[in-house]
């Protein structure tokens, strides 16, 4: 019986930086206090985005969904 995961296979690591996890939970906070005080509406990605001090494309990595 053969493995998926060999001890002989290489393992893949990610393309790109690592992941910081700080900067999603900042996401997660300054959206919620955005939501808060606009409504969800009334809120953006760009201003997700400038308010936590990363790009849109952090923001879109950290949350594809």
């Amino acid at each position: 019986m053969s493995s998926a995961l060999s001890p002989s296979a290489p393992l893949k690591r990610p393309r790109g930086r690592p992941r910081d996890a700080g900067k999603a939970e900042a996401i997660l906070d300054v959206a919620w206090d955005l939501f808060l005080a606009r409504g969800v509406s009334a809120v953006s990605i760009e201003a997700i985005a400038a308010a936590a001090h990363v790009s849109k494309g952090t923001l879109y990595a950290a949350y594809a969904d």
